[in-house]
């Protein structure tokens, strides 16, 4: 609470603080007070409760601020005139942002003159990338899946155009990757990590997480019940429950290939799946 506070008054300023003390006093109160009220004021009865409404409120709100007002509400003038952002442009002679841009340029257009890759991957096919280190194997998965914006050049899935999408729209679209180093949800269970791999298949959203309706316990059931299946597929079934940070590397390996099994993929990327 009191980190909160400093982030959303401004850290350096103390007046920042003491209205990010306020807010995170009084709003709360507040909620407290008036939210279950209005329930049965326009419902009749408790749908949903309090506690939950008030902390669904509260973090909407905190969400807001640091994408809005990331230096707080009354942030530090010493920060804001030291923060890069604000500093760069205005130290930089003109002469000098041109020298850069000049260079930015020769590079990129020696970088691009060193790179061309054209291939095609029919249904069903096994298809591998043999390369040294550093020959981009892993900066091509990257610009299929999204990740990396592409400077020229396109792809196609099914006939589709995949160029330019963020990674979500890819992943349902029908890409799905694992990494080079693995990057699992590491608190999370095993089976937990599989299950967020459905989220590009599901329907139900905040509201319905909210609400808990039968349509969403139903769905979640049955992201359970497929995410059970691919931890069977890859053989670690019986470390469901098991904190995915603490498994074997193998293991998590295996875990990371089941995960992306869960988005369903017309096209499974592989990244090193047997690197040690």
């Amino acid at each position: 609470m009191v980190v909160s506070m400093v982030v959303l008054g401004g850290m350096g300023n103390v007046w920042g603080v003491i209205l990010g003390a306020v807010l995170l006093s009084f709003v709360p109160e507040f909620l407290r007070f008036t939210v279950e009220p209005v329930q049965r004021q326009l419902f009749g009865r408790m749908l949903i409760e309090p506690e939950v409404i008030r902390m669904l409120i509260f973090g909407f709100a905190l969400v807001l601020v640091m994408i809005l007002r990331p230096g707080g509400l009354l942030p530090s003038a010493v920060r804001k005139r030291s923060s890069p952002r604000a500093t760069d442009r205005r130290q930089e002679a003109p002469d000098e942002r041109a020298s850069r841009s000049d260079e930015r340029q020769q590079a990129l257009r020696r970088h691009r003159s060193a790179l061309g890759v054209s291939f095609s991957v029919p249904r069903g096919q096994i298809f591998g990338l043999i390369g040294p280190n550093g020959a981009g194997k892993t900066t091509l998965f990257n610009l299929l899946t999204g990740l990396y914006p592409l400077d020229r050049g396109f792809f196609l899935l099914d006939g589709g155009a995949l160029a330019g999408m963020k990674p979500d729209r890819v992943a349902a679209r029908g890409i799905a990757r694992t990494f080079q180093n693995i990057r699992l949800f590491a608190n999370l269970s095993a089976l937990e990590n599989v299950m967020i791999g459905r989220h590009v298949r599901t329907r139900a959203g905040v509201l319905g997480a909210v609400l808990r309706d039968p349509a969403t316990r139903a769905e979640e059931a049955g992201i359970e019940r497929r995410g059970a299946e691919l931890l069977d597929y890859v053989g670690i079934r019986s470390r469901a429950n098991e904190a995915a940070g603490s498994l074997p590397y193998g293991d998590q390996r295996r875990l990371e290939i089941a995960r992306a099994l869960a988005t369903d993929p017309v096209l499974l990327a592989l990244d090193e799946p047997a690197a040690e």
